[in-house]
């Protein structure tokens, strides 16, 4: 328990800025429930850190970098979302105005092309679309 203890007490200036991840954050509230030092620690940092906010800046320029890569880092990961929709969204979009093009050039324009044949189309946007998702979720597990 006390290796435990020191552990958590090294983790507990971040816990208390909600800056660890969610099963960092499961594994100090449960050490919590079961420890009253380490919760002793915990309210006396958190009654430090607010006199520190009312008194000094100290606390706050500590902090602002890890808050700010969070931040970039959060946009970066939103920035990608909307890039690969957006993406997704226009090679469905190309694809189908190929297949209709195809369909009414078949019925009306007497192409000999088969139909089945437009999936040939959509070979290089589904290689795009398979590209994006695994720079999705490779972006995604390197954030945890």
């Amino acid at each position: 328990m006390k290796n435990e203890c020191n552990i958590i007490r090294d983790i507990l200036p971040l816990y208390a800025e909600d800056m660890v991840s969610a099963d960092t954050s499961a594994f100090v509230e449960e050490h919590l429930t079961k420890c009253a030092e380490c919760r002793a620690e915990l309210e006396n940092l958190k009654s430090e850190c607010l006199l520190g906010h009312i008194s000094s800046d100290k606390y706050d320029t500590d902090t602002l970098p890890l808050k700010t890569i969070k931040k970039k880092w959060k946009s970066k990961k939103i920035a990608l979302i909307c890039f690969t929709t957006l993406i997704t969204t226009i090679m469905s979009a190309v694809v189908a105005y190929n297949y209709r093009g195809m369909l009414c050039g078949i019925e009306h324009g007497g192409y000999s092309a088969p139909a089945s044949v437009a999936f040939l189309y959509a070979i290089p946007f589904l290689l795009v679309i398979i590209v994006c998702a695994i720079l999705a979720v490779t972006f995604h597990f390197k954030s945890k």
